[in-house]
């Protein structure tokens, strides 16, 4: 539980009795399973659950959504019913578990069809927003985003390719279809490093924060030289991926 004492270092919500109940109750669900992986590479799945937790919380989520989120897999690992849940946590938390559950089942079926054409993905995005709740897909795309921070430990080479394409097609989208552009620079990126190590690195150190800070005091300092005034200056790194496409154009 080493890692609820830094989630509620880091984020205050974390000490709501609400989430520290759900803690709790993923503790003793999943306290025998792990990400799937290696067993050099066992990440325990209460890590996982918890993680999903920081990055709600990082984003803003109230405790709702956050207690959901480490919860979201109880049901399916654990003979746990809607009712039950409802009595520990309310009608709130059961119900984005069980809209995360139905989302869970349709990303199965998705994986299996993916089709590669961006009308399909974009009809796939605009299905799926449409048929669960919105907050359920923010806990998925939390769930997405920490299993890619670790990919290249969890899963099989000839499965982890298709987990990745279907990220970058539908997942990351998806994402930015609800504004939040820096989970999908994440998400694109991490594809990008997996998919192409070779130009990602190049492109790493190409357009490191050191480098783009060096660009801005040069900047400043120039227009300094010739008079001009300003406010302020800063930059802001578009996703490598980004990046990498407009260099293909």
């Amino acid at each position: 539980m080493d890692l609820l004492s830094k989630a509620q270092k880091k984020f205050s919500v974390f000490k709501d009795d609400q989430i520290v109940a759900a803690v709790a109750l993923a503790n003793r669900v999943h306290r025998h399973q792990y990400l799937y992986g290696a067993s050099s590479n066992k990440i325990p799945f209460l890590n996982h659950c918890i993680e999903i937790g920081m990055l709600l919380a990082e984003m803003g989520g109230n405790a709702t959504l956050i207690a959901a989120g480490i919860l979201h897999d109880t049901t399916r690992y654990h003979d746990l019913s809607h009712e039950q849940l409802v009595a520990s946590f309310g009608i709130h938390v059961a119900h984005l578990v069980e809209e995360v559950a139905k989302l869970s089942y349709m990303c199965k079926l998705i994986r299996h069809y993916n089709q590669p054409s961006s009308t399909y993905n974009n009809e796939l995005c605009t299905m799926l927003m449409a048929m669960v709740d919105v907050r359920a897909v923010i806990i998925k795309l939390a769930d997405r985003l920490d299993k890619m921070n670790r990919v290249e430990f969890l899963l099989p080479m000839e499965r982890r390719s298709k987990f990745i394409k279907q990220t970058l097609d539908v997942i990351a989208p998806l994402a930015g279809r609800l504004g939040l552009d820096v989970w999908k620079g994440r998400l694109q990126d991490l594809c990008f490093k997996n998919l192409e190590r070779e130009e990602y690195d190049e492109l790493v150190s190409k357009f490191s924060e050191t480098t783009l800070e060096s660009a801005v005091s040069e900047l400043m300092q120039q227009l300094n030289a010739m008079g001009l005034a300003y406010r302020s200056l800063s930059s802001r790194r578009k996703s490598l991926y980004g990046i990498h496409n407009k260099m293909k154009r």
